[in-house]
Order: structure tokens, then sequence, then C-alpha cells
């Protein structure tokens, strides 16, 4: 029968801090500890383990290896449990205290929080929420990886490793330069600029999904622009690079760089883009992860 004896949670966790900060010295001051017992512990568990957990790239980082990834998400479900155990023991009461990364949409974000993190702190004060961005892909992989137990994200296909709940729906609209001849329209057609550049945000899948939903309603942008951020297709508009479709809308028409830009809808009946909160399927979710969603379905479910 194999023995826990030589393995400890301290090696456990530090792996999985130089596995998320990608170095022992940046592993040893998040634990407020030294980095040769860092190095140590690694080296340690290594050895029990008889696997190289990392490998050093050429900018110096440590990189987790192969066997490491596989250990990965298992060792963070170790260090989140343990943490649920501790604040169970150190409290019976039914308060809602610790951290909880939660993946989101990079263009979700600056929308979700305002709105999310002052009612959720009423709600349970000793919560700490982290919203880990990205785009629809990488949140995906956080969930896969452990990084996070939920996320709030768009969701554009069934997936049978993950539950997917939608909580609201956002519809395109289209953002214009100021100076358009079409600026001062409330509804446009997509007719009317069939023959102008669209920029698209290039994070996957948002190109293909306006794309497709441009399809649906027998459309076809003349020309295409991608830029890998929201605030780069704005500013591309403003400057009179070519109009975009949107989901989220800012409270002033401003793009990053000072211009203003014009909002508009679309005449079509385009499908509308669900806001979804996604789990990954027969994961079991800790007190602090259920508090989340019993907020998202009471406080954001539309």
């Amino acid at each position: 029968m194999a023995t826990t004896s030589a393995l400890t949670l301290r090696q456990i966790e530090y792996f999985v801090a130089v596995a998320e900060l990608g170095s022992i010295s940046a592993a040893a001051q998040h634990c407020m500890v030294s980095p040769s017992a860092v190095s140590m512990s690694i080296a340690q568990l290594e050895t029990r383990l008889d696997v190289s957990l990392f490998h050093r790239t050429p900018s110096h980082r440590l990189a987790v290896s192969a066997a490491g990834k596989k250990l990965l998400s298992e060792a963070r479900g170790i260090v989140s449990r343990v943490e649920e155990f501790l604040a169970t023991a150190s409290d019976l009461t039914d308060n809602i205290r610790g951290r909880l990364p939660v993946g989101c949409t990079e263009t979700l974000t600056p929308y979700l929080l305002p709105r999310v993190l002052p009612r959720l702190s009423e709600l349970h004060p000793g919560l700490e929420i982290d919203f880990v961005e990205g785009s629809v892909e990488d949140v995906r992989t956080l969930m896969t990886d452990g990084v996070c137990e939920l996320a709030v994200t768009y969701w554009p296909r069934e997936d049978p490793e993950f539950t997917a709940i939608r909580l609201y729906d956002l519809h395109v609209h289209l953002i214009l330069p100021i100076n358009h001849r079409l600026a001062g329209r409330p509804v446009v057609s997509l007719a009317d600029i069939a023959d102008e550049t669209a920029v698209l945000l290039d994070s996957p899948p948002s190109a293909d999904l306006f794309l497709t939903l441009f399809a649906d309603a027998g459309f076809t942008p003349a020309r295409i622009k991608r830029a890998r951020s929201i605030d780069t297709v704005r500013a591309l508009v403003a400057g009179g690079t070519g109009y975009a479709p949107l989901l989220n809308r800012q409270a002033e028409p401003i793009a990053a760089n000072g211009q203003r830009f014009a909002v508009t809808e679309i005449r079509e009946r385009l499908e509308p883009v669900g806001v979804y909160l996604v789990t990954p399927r027969g994961q079991r979710m800790t007190r602090n992860s259920q508090a989340m969603i019993d907020f998202c379905l009471s406080e954001l479910r539309g």
C-alpha cells in the first residue's frame, strides 16, 4: 500500500504557487517563506512522486511539465479543499469567507465588476472575488486546469464537460465614426454599410460570432480589420477606420484615444448573445463557489 508519510500539504501548496507565478522567488514571496524553502519542498515532492514537475523556459521562467500539468488540477483541488476545511473548522456558522477566483470574459469584466462586487460584499463581507480575465477559450482553460471553479462568460456552444446556465442576453449594436453619414440615425440597416469596413474584436470567439450573426441575416462585410482589444476596436472606429458590432455599451461613447463615436441600433433582427454561468460538470462546489452561484442566479439572471 502506498504511503503519504513523505508527502506534505506545504509541498503541494508550494507546487501550486510556483506553477501559477512562474518562479521560485515569486512563490516564496507569495507564501512568505524563503526561496530555499520552496526549492527544497519542490525537490522533495519531485523525489516523492518520481516525476519532474517543471522545466526552465528560454526566458528563465519555470514552466509546468507535461507530468506536472496532469497533477496540477488535483493539487489545486487539494489546497482548495483544505482551505474549505479550515474555514469550516474556524467558524462553524454559515458565514462565507476567503478568496474565490472567478473566470470572466475580458469584455464583460468592466460591466460585471461594478454590478457584482458591491452587492456581493454586502451579502458576504468575508468573501473576496478575484475575476480572472481572458477570452472565452482562456476562461474554459482556467476551469479545465482548476484555476477557477466557475465563470461568467459568453458560451457559444454546448460542451459535455461543462454546465452552462443562461443568465441574461446582450443585443448587438453598431458603433460608427462620429462624422459618419449615418451617425445621427437611431437605427440603420446592415445594407446601408455593405461597402464599408468592419472592425472586429480578434478575441475568440468574438469575430466568428459576429460574422455568424451577420451571415444569418444575409450580410457579409465588404472588408474586415481585426484588433486584439476592445479599446483598440473603439479607437479605430472613432478614428474613421470603419464600423464595429459590439455587445456591451459604454455610458459615454468615447474611445480610449479621447475621440467620440456614434452608437446606433441594427434594423435586422440578430440573434441575442447569452451571458452564462459556467461550471465544470460533476465538480463538487465549495461553499464559496455555491455562494457565488446563488448570487448569480438571484441577482444577474434576467
